[in-house]
């Protein structure tokens, strides 16, 4: 069966949706006004009951670029909306019908980013064909969503406060190629889709003369670097051959993150997403509830014979780089983190005056781009193998178990498992800690250790242990509260970084004693202080209730990972000693938030210090920053 012609049908896994609620979406009849609102990603007002999901009545879609199988030519990797007989859903922006996709504020929602970035960052976009209406269109979206417009101007003097949308040709110049219908929507998508999640960042459009890869790769691709970008997404890419590896070089960049989508034929690997040097972008099917929260994600696919979803496997060409050590493959395995890419729960997309719906890991990719952005900067690296030095479940990223796009036994390389996996790699974006430079410290038992107050009554310090093994937080049987300092060395945070956010591990030792004071003493909070709590940077009893730099600038989640307990601390973080004064020290105390339950019982948990043998099981900081 030809792929063009083939229209790829799959269920909305949500339940029974009513009629009532798709005629009022798709034709905007009396009541619509909250269905909208679902839709397009404008608030509703919140009640008592849990947010509804946002509803997706579509589920029938076809590729947006022909498909081909010709050495050396690339396809979008766009899947658009369809009724059922194949014919392209639009809806003119005159009807005031409202799109039916997601919009930014769901996105950004899902996987918990802001919006902006502090300092000036770069998205460059390289597409084939040329899209005359692109910034036009750009604004008509972003007036819609009522986020920023932006102004055409060289992305060389952009900045975070007066950010620049600038289209070249591969050349850097104006002599933009031939108008394509096909490729025009692929640009649309990427744009909007970068403009939605980093409405701050630079967009870079870089329109190559054709979809041969000779001009997206060695012309455009290459452009995108000399002019500056940061990050480049690619939502595009072909057959693997076996000449690929001589493209290679021309991804290889420190300090600049390429980005691929890695198909929708389902199970089975394509290039430039094979390549090591770049981050291959699976795909999933997000569902967010009414107000912009995460609800759960799958992976993008199928298994029967028609199968299609984001592509996954095991590179025939390419060598596997240093970061991966999945069991199966031992060439490149596809993917490396993924995004929304299913069409059913795909984004809304503005071009020529109508709105559209679509999907495809041509959505996961630039979503995925402006999360690097949106970081700040990959370092040295390449940011591909940032996502697995800094994987951490439930802090990080989102580990998607559930789907699979295509039939290979049930291994990894094309069913969603938990930890990595093909169709989705390590996970999907939750913030942005996984995909910048991490630095991690752990904690100096010289210094940690435990302090108990002196009674019930007061609030100094009495005993302490600075030589065991263990810390304790909670409250003894006399009603008194301990307390816990943690120290790290921070001095080789360089003078320059700015530092994003940190977090602070600590894992628990045995059973609680008593009862978990998790349950009836409330948060487990963290003060920070820039050198030490009290006289000296040793442990000492005043510790207990010295002024700190910063109070409450986090809690604790009360549901371990692997016996690791976390708190993610966002404020308070220019308190991180970056220098040797005061022997480079950063302290948290730790306590919680009552001190006492009155029951004259020990109520207390047991964490290991930075005294214990195992240096990895230690107290962790894990800072995250990046350097202008």
């Amino acid at each position: 069966m030809n792929n063009l012609h083939r229209i790829r049908s799959r269920k909305v896994v949500l339940g029974l949706i009513s009629l009532a609620t798709i005629f009022a979406l798709c034709f905007g009849g009396s009541g619509t006004q909250a269905a909208r609102a679902q839709a397009n990603g404008v608030k509703v007002n919140s009640s008592s009951t849990p947010a509804p999901l946002i509803v997706h009545p579509y589920h029938y879609y076809k590729p947006v670029c022909q498909p081909t199988n010709e050495p050396g030519m690339a396809n979008c990797t766009a899947e658009i909306i369809t009724d059922a007989t194949g014919k392209i859903l639009s809806f003119p922006a005159s009807l005031l019908i409202a799109p039916s996709g997601y919009g930014p504020a769901a996105f950004r929602g899902a996987y918990g980013v802001t919006g902006t970035t502090s300092t000036t960052r770069t998205v460059a976009i390289v597409d084939a064909y040329d899209d005359p209406t692109v910034l036009t269109d750009l604004n008509a979206y972003s007036s819609y969503y009522g986020i920023p417009t932006m102004s055409q101007c060289a992305v060389s003097g952009g900045t975070a406060t007066s950010p620049c949308f600038q289209k070249v040709d591969e050349s850097g110049g104006i002599s933009y190629p031939p108008y394509n219908s096909n490729w025009s929507v692929e640009i649309a998508l990427d744009v909007e889709a970068v403009h939605a999640m980093c409405q701050n960042c630079n967009i870079l459009l870089v329109e190559a003369a054709s979809n041969y890869e000779y001009d997206l790769i060695a012309a455009a691709d290459q452009r995108a670097y000399l002019m500056g970008a940061n990050v480049v997404s690619n939502s595009w890419g072909g057959s693997e051959f076996s000449g690929e590896t001589d493209n290679d070089k021309y991804f290889h960049r420190p300090g600049v993150a390429f980005v691929f989508s890695s198909g929708d034929n389902g199970y089975g690997v394509q290039y430039p997403a094979a390549s090591p040097n770049v981050t291959a972008v699976g795909g999933t099917k997000l569902l967010v509830n009414s107000d912009y929260s995460y609800n759960s994600e799958t992976a993008w696919g199928s298994t029967t014979p028609l199968s299609n979803g984001a592509g996954s496997g095991c590179s025939a060409y390419e060598s596997k780089p240093s970061f991966q050590h999945d069991a199966d493959c031992s060439n490149r395995t596809v993917a490396d983190v993924s995004a929304d890419a299913d069409p059913s729960t795909g984004a809304s997309v503005y071009l020529a005056g109508s709105w559209y719906q679509i999907g495809g890991t041509s959505l996961a990719a630039p979503l995925v781009a402006s999360v690097y952005a949106l970081a700040g900067g990959v370092g040295t690296t390449l940011g591909n193998s940032l996502p697995y030095a800094n994987v951490s479940y439930g802090v990080n990223l989102r580990d998607v178990t559930i789907g699979a796009n295509g039939s290979c036994g049930g291994s990894y390389l094309c069913t969603a498992q938990t930890g990595y996996d093909g169709p989705t790699g390590l996970g999907t974006p939750l913030g942005l800690a996984a995909f910048t430079t991490n630095s991690s410290f752990q904690s100096s038992g010289a210094y940690d250790g435990w302090i108990l107050a002196s009674s019930a009554a007061n609030t100094t310090g009495g005993t302490i242990d600075s030589n065991s093994t263990v810390l304790q937080l909670g409250d003894d049987a006399k009603n008194r509260q301990y307390k816990t300092i943690l120290s790290f060395n921070t001095s080789s945070l360089p003078d320059t970084a700015v530092i994003q956010s940190a977090t602070l591990k600590i894992h628990q030792n045995g059973l609680p004693i008593g009862t978990n004071p998790f349950t009836i003493m409330g948060n487990l909070w963290v003060d920070i202080r820039k050198g030490w709590f009290g006289s000296s940077s040793a442990l000492e009893s005043a510790d207990f209730s010295a002024g700190a730099s910063a109070t409450k600038v986090a809690s604790f989640g009360k549901t371990p990972v692997s016996g690791w307990y976390s708190a993610v601390i966002n404020t308070g973080l220019g308190h991180i000693n970056k220098v040797t004064t005061n022997g480079g020290l950063t302290q948290f105390r730790l306590y919680f938030n009552l001190k006492s339950n009155n029951n004259h019982i020990a109520d207390y948990m047991k964490f290991l210090s930075g005294n214990y043998t195992t240096v990895t099981s230690r107290p962790q900081l894990i800072i995250t920053y990046y350097v202008p």
